[in-house]
């Protein structure tokens, strides 16, 4: 089977956040007010270093299992941290997320309930890293993903590839999908992006990162229409650069593929 190959540097040109269903452990890092970083460090080397009175004081707060008792562990741990002078790996943090961290680790052990509304929404999300390294990437499954969105909008552009009818309800994505594309989805091997593999795409050098918040702004906004809650999240900022390889194989001859891709096809798509 015939495979084409394109090797491909990316660029971010706006801040790039790919989840990875991670987050920050808040037993797992401080932040340091003097850089306004994120320090993030080994919990088993932090362990090592507790004194048996500090480790008898962790396990007591750990096994409360309350709102209250997180809040505690997290400035048992901040403290302790500090004073060990413990290193890790450093994250540059916003301003407003320095003086939220020392809000939330100031609120009152006897008000539950913005207890649990300060810690439901203290948490950092990752994006997408390489455990070993620690180096953030971009995921194949994530730039195929824009690819066959690249390629909808292209064919859907040309008046011949319109849908001929018109859908409605949860599916319609999915049978819209199959209008353009020409695949029967309960026959994958019809799909023409089974046949488009594409790698991770890897830093070129070291990655430049933030961790920002990121909130949903309306475009049209009005007094009736509340702000949508924010996320913190890791972002990657732009000027990162990142390099990887997309393959696509030629459908065999006894192919049930009505159009398969071509290579021109996907670069003229993202362009």
């Amino acid at each position: 089977m015939k495979t084409e190959y394109m090797f491909l540097k990316l660029k971010a040109l706006t801040p790039v956040h790919i989840g990875c269903d991670e987050i920050y452990e808040p037993t797992s890092f401080f932040i340091d007010k003097s850089s306004n970083e994120l320090i993030n460090f080994d919990l088993s080397e932090f362990i090592d270093l507790l004194e048996k009175n500090d480790l008898n004081k962790l396990i007591s707060i750990c096994r409360e299992g309350t709102p209250a008792s997180l809040i505690k562990l997290w400035r048992f741990i901040r403290q302790q941290a500090q004073s060990f002078q413990i290193d890790g790996q450093r994250v540059p943090v916003c301003t407003g997320l320095v003086n939220h961290y020392d809000r939330t680790l100031g609120i009152s052990l006897n008000d539950s309930r913005k207890l649990k509304n300060e810690i439901n929404q203290f948490q950092i999300l990752r994006s997408a890293f390489d455990p070993i390294t620690g180096l953030l990437y971009l995921p194949g499954s994530a730039i195929k993903g824009s690819i066959r969105t690249a390629i909808l909008n292209k064919r859907l552009k040309s008046k011949k590839e319109l849908p001929n009818k018109k859908f409605v309800g949860d599916k319609a994505s999915r049978k819209i999908q199959q209008e353009i594309l020409k695949y029967d989805f309960k026959n994958l091997e019809s799909d023409p992006f089974r046949l488009l593999k594409v790698s991770d795409f890897i830093p070129t050098g070291l990655v430049s990162r933030k961790i920002v918040y990121a909130v949903n702004q309306k475009k049209q906004p009005s007094k009736f229409n509340k702000r949508a809650p924010y996320q913190i999240m890791e972002i990657i900022e732009p000027g990162t650069e990142f390099v990887g390889i997309i393959s696509l194989q030629k459908p065999q001859k006894s192919s049930l593929m009505k159009r398969s891709l071509t290579k021109v096809e996907v670069l003229n798509a993202l362009k």
